[in-house]
């Protein structure tokens, strides 16, 4: 089976994503202000959870529909391995497996896994994807087919990743990466379409956007009072938005990235700008408990961060 690209590559080829953030901004479903609109040619799927969009400035266009083929794929392959709405998929097999169980994982999985683990070392467990039981209580996600979603605090109690790839279940748990594997997701489909030979590429899966190539865009995104507002601009890198938005389950993960503490933006559009879509969609849920106390983890990662309160006050971070 191929593998997808993983964050690595567009971190090397995307070191210092370039933000221009003026005094309105942001949120969710960030939407991209093309230059040259004509030259773009953009598809788009329903995949993890939302709609995927591939576009790319080019105006060869076999060479779009290979690229876009190319990073569709890459998107199926995280959404079948990830997704908690997936029979089949890696989280669910993680969710019903025994204390002591050993489990072969998609070299999808372990990626997002290897990066959830080190994210929740950096930031003293508040961001953590041992969240599925919760998200569960809530109605967001299905009830597995398994009597019990274990004790776990945090996915680093109960998870060790192997060095032969794969996965030990110390406790068992039911965890959710949802956002994180979206991010990762993104990531790999801009570097495939790297790889299929266009040089100038953009990935959105709302709210997860990531570029590489070209001039910089200017980025428009939504704020707590539905307003598209222009965020600045981007170049070869990525931006991430979680929010208070009704019905959003990112409102809900953010809430729950540490049990018992509420988030200390909960009520505001958080964004995070980072080299990788990975790491921006998971420091925002660290941004939203943390507020500006996220600065040196955001610093850690070459990110900055920023939120929008519902009367359009800009506050940044890092």
């Amino acid at each position: 089976m191929q593998q997808c690209p993983n964050n690595d590559r567009l971190r090397r080829a995307s070191p210092h994503p370039l933000i221009d953030i003026n005094s309105r901004s942001s949120r969710l479903a960030p939407v991209p202000r093309e230059a040259n609109a004509a030259s773009w040619r953009r598809r788009a799927r329903p995949l993890l959870g939302t709609i995927v969009e591939v576009a790319a400035c080019t105006t060869d266009e076999p060479a779009y529909r290979r690229a876009a083929d190319a990073a569709f794929g890459c998107v199926a392959r995280y959404h079948a391995a990830m997704s908690f709405h997936e029979a089949g998929s890696d989280v669910r097999a993680i969710a019903a497996a025994r204390r002591g169980a050993t489990l072969d994982l998609a070299p999808e999985t372990r990626h997002v896994i290897a990066a959830a683990l080190a994210l929740s070392a950096q930031s003293d467990g508040i961001f953590d994807v041992g969240v599925g039981a919760e998200l569960v209580a809530r109605g967001r996600l299905p009830m597995p087919p398994v009597s019990c979603p274990g004790t776990a605090a945090l996915a680093a109690e109960a998870l060790r990743l192997e060095d032969d790839g794969r996965l030990t279940v110390l406790r068992p748990i039911w965890i959710d990466l949802g956002g994180i594997a979206k991010g990762a997701a993104v990531d790999a489909a801009v570097a495939a379409m790297g790889d299929a030979g266009l040089s100038i590429v953009r990935v959105n899966a709302g709210g997860d956007l990531a570029l590489r190539g070209g001039e910089p865009q200017r980025i428009a995104v939504r704020g707590p009072d539905g307003v598209l507002v222009d965020a600045g601009a981007l170049a070869d890198g990525a931006i991430a938005t979680s929010g208070p938005y009704a019905g959003s389950s990112d409102q809900d993960a953010s809430a729950l990235v540490v049990r018992g503490r509420r988030a200390r933006w909960v009520d505001r559009a958080v964004s995070v700008v980072a080299p990788s879509c990975l790491i921006a969609d998971a420091l925002t849920k660290v941004v939203a408990i943390l507020g500006p106390d996220a600065a040196p983890l955001l610093r850690r990662h070459d990110a900055q961060g920023f939120s929008v309160d519902a009367s359009g006050r800009l506050e940044r971070v890092a």
